[in-house]
């Protein structure tokens, strides 16, 4: 292998980050749509992200793991937009009624 040589393609992943914390979104590959086409889901909420969970858009348990950690920060971003300023003990209550809901 020289240095000069070229790198090999990233592998393919199913769900990619993109931006930061707060202004960041989540793309998730489409799996329904697979092989014949390759479609990504961009979310910036977390409702998103458990809809495409729940219709399988999102297949295969660490896919689906990693996916609903994202959903949980999405969901704690959009709380801390919501009210600016909020303590820890109201953000902890407020995410533990978002995820019932």
């Amino acid at each position: 292998m020289t240095w000069d040589a070229p790198l090999p393609p990233p592998p393919v992943t199913p769900l990619r980050w993109t931006g930061a914390w707060r202004d960041g979104r989540l793309a998730l590959l489409d799996q329904t749509r697979l092989p014949r086409e390759e479609t990504w889901l961009e979310h910036r909420t977390s409702a998103g992200v458990v809809d495409d969970i729940q219709r399988l858009a999102v297949r295969g348990a660490p896919i689906i793991g990693v996916a609903g950690a994202y959903a949980l920060v999405l969901a704690s971003r959009e709380i801390i937009e919501s009210q600016p300023g909020i303590s820890v003990p109201a953000w902890a209550a407020a995410f533990d009624l978002s995820l019932i809901h």
